[in-house]
């Protein structure tokens, strides 16, 4: 079991700032700094792996222009098995992800805003090339479990290359 504390920083736009309304402009950052915790719970019964994530930060008030964000929570929690096949060294994933955005409350306006949350799932393969190199690819797919509660869906494939220094 792993414990970890993390901190926010206000990177991105938020879509709170003042002439900033497009729809993407929140997907980078929320523009406020926070701070939260982790948990990451492994068992591994060669060759499965079975991994546990649950992670909270609380995103804290913030003034953009005019509207001042009260405070707000942003979780998720994910349940991801691993495979690790003596076929070709080759790994497989698939998993499933929760993701919660708490309403927030903007002043003056006194306006609350809705839940925002959607459930997603992953599917990828890794291939060990040497004791330090690996490449891998992933798709993970916001649409195929629902409903999702105003939220943004995105489809999207990982082509990743990793060297382990150690």
């Amino acid at each position: 079991m792993f414990v970890t504390a993390f901190a926010n920083i206000p990177t991105g736009r938020s879509i709170y700032d003042p002439g900033i309304l497009t729809e993407g402009a929140g997907v980078t950052g929320h523009g406020q700094w926070g701070a939260g915790l982790g948990v990451t719970v492994r068992k591994i019964y060669f060759p499965w792996t079975l991994t546990l994530q649950l992670r909270s930060i609380e995103l804290f008030a913030e003034e953009f222009g005019e509207t001042r964000v009260s405070n707000f929570y942003d979780s998720a929690a994910s349940f991801i098995v691993n495979y690790a096949s003596r076929l070709w060294d080759l790994g497989f994933t698939a998993g499933v992800s929760y993701s919660h955005l708490s309403p927030r409350i903007l002043r003056p306006s006194n306006v609350r805003s809705s839940i925002t949350e959607n459930t997603s799932l992953l599917f990828g393969s890794q291939k060990v090339i040497t004791d330090s190199w690996s490449v891998g690819v992933s798709y993970r797919d916001q649409t195929l479990l629902g409903p999702a509660r105003n939220s943004l869906l995105n489809r999207s494939i990982n082509i990743s290359a990793n060297y382990n220094y150690f």
